[in-house]
């Protein structure tokens, strides 16, 4: 049986937390590079998420109390069963262009609720 993608979202751990926030940063450096400049000038994303896994509060902590995505576009790479893109959708941005190589039964909820509850236009691939 497999868990509602619901489950997945829940507080990190603080050791985990502490290795994302000096880790991560120096990694996803090279996120750009993943895509070819055609597909990035086709969505024009103005952030990215560069993995699964990414924690939550790292997340909401890199887009800064005081700055806004509101009309901006986020693209989230690696997105599997698309739990990640509910704590995006949560700092409303117009729209987030979510990818992974496979495709989820979870995503049309998943971005349903984003819809829904924020507001937040999602597009999955």
């Amino acid at each position: 049986m497999v868990d509602d993608w619901r489950v997945s979202v829940r507080e990190t751990p603080l050791w985990k937390r502490a290795f994302y926030a000096g880790v991560r940063p120096l990694l996803s450096i090279s996120a750009r590079r993943t895509f070819t400049s055609q597909f990035l000038g086709s969505i024009r994303p103005d952030a990215i998420c560069p993995e699964r896994g990414y924690p939550l509060e790292f997340r909401r902590r890199q887009a800064r109390p005081g700055r806004s995505l509101n009309g901006l576009t986020v693209l989230v790479q690696g997105t599997g069963t698309g739990w990640d893109v509910v704590s995006w959708a949560a700092l409303r941005p117009e729209r987030i262009v979510a990818t992974d190589l496979f495709s989820f039964d979870s995503w049309e909820d998943v971005s349903r609720e984003c819809r829904n509850q924020y507001g937040v236009r999602v597009d999955f691939r």
